[in-house]
């Protein structure tokens, strides 16, 4: 018999607040989160980050959770598209898995610009397309139910319930979870990490 065994659970309205410089205050480190660039505020039982090409150091905005060890999880939970990418080739949000550190990771991308879901692999410091990317049109403003499943080589992401994205790839074994967003303005909630235990 198959159970689910939550890893992570993630309600950004029970947190609180946070302020500046001590960004993610006494929860950080009970939950695992480590934010890697921009910045992020708690509002509107969100975790947003808040583009401006003119201010920001940085093109996209990370936030990581959960453990290194991990390998076989289902990360879900919801996104918003505050803004459209300030770049029409580019930028959008990003879902993280098995991510090892900046050089070995994957990622699926949402371009609202382009209207497609990507899944992209950094390993070895080499950047490649997994499978092929899918056509989907992303509205501003839509609540969007996101889940993504690594098992074993197997690779499997929904969209407000529906499969969207499926393909198979071995070369990362492990890492942890994150979301960002790229040259755009960006909500997540209600992100939980689970696994399948026997």
């Amino acid at each position: 018999m198959t159970k689910e065994e939550k890893l992570l659970e993630l309600d950004f309205g029970s947190m609180g607040q946070i302020n500046k410089p001590s960004l993610f205050g006494s929860f950080r480190q009970k939950n695992h989160i480590r934010p890697v660039s921009g910045e992020w505020e708690l509002k509107d039982n969100q975790l947003q980050t808040l583009y401006d090409e003119d201010t920001f150091d940085s093109t996209e905005s990370i936030v990581l959770f959960g453990s290194g060890k991990w390998t076989d999880y289902t990360c879900a939970g919801n996104f918003t598209f505050m803004t459209q990418s300030m770049h029409t080739d580019e930028g959008g949000i990003i879902l993280y898995f098995r991510y090892k550190n900046t050089k070995n990771h994957y990622s699926y991308h949402f371009c609202y610009s382009t209207k497609r879901i990507e899944l992209w692999k950094r390993f070895k410091s080499q950047w490649s397309m997994v499978g092929e990317g899918v056509p989907y049109s992303f509205q501003l403003q839509h609540l969007y139910l996101f889940s993504f499943s690594c098992e074993g080589d197997n690779h499997i992401c929904h969209m407000d319930r529906e499969p969207v994205f499926q393909c198979t790839d071995a070369d990362i074994h492990e890492g942890c979870a994150g979301v960002a967003a790229k040259y755009c303005s960006a909500g997540f909630r209600d992100i939980s990490v689970s696994r399948r235990i026997t």
